[in-house]
């Protein structure tokens, strides 16, 4: 890799045809990924973790539940619990700004990726 060619850690490993020195600031080792895009990797987890999390508490047991059950088991749950749905999201919402603030604190890329997600069901 050639960083200073613009070789990040989305290029190709560059190869050379002729034996001789490397080029000047060559890299044998992949770049590692901004901070920035770890972090924004892991937002991403957290989000989606907590909109299956939110689904599966209020399908369980089912494993691949469609929108319709979804959707019947939010209203079944408001009609028993009014203030069920809101605090089922409350809950999870929470949990999930908990584990972004983590992330937006961490200061290495071994930080962000030690933020283990994971929600109470």
């Amino acid at each position: 890799w050639l960083p200073s060619e613009g070789d990040d850690w989305q290029s190709q490993p560059r190869y050379m045809d002729d034996l001789g020195p490397l080029p000047a600031g060559a890299m044998t080792v992949r770049p590692e990924k901004p901070l920035s895009v770890v972090r924004e990797e892991k937002e991403h987890e957290i989000r989606s973790a907590c909109d299956a999390a939110i689904i599966a508490s209020l399908t369980m047991p089912a494993a691949r539940p469609s929108a319709t059950e979804v959707s019947v088991a939010a209203a079944s749950l408001a009609a028993v619990d009014p203030d069920g749905p809101d605090t089922l999201l409350a809950l999870h919402a929470a949990r999930r700004d908990e584990l972004l603030a983590l992330v937006r604190a961490a200061d290495s890329i071994a930080a962000v990726q030690a933020v283990e997600v994971s929600y109470a069901i």
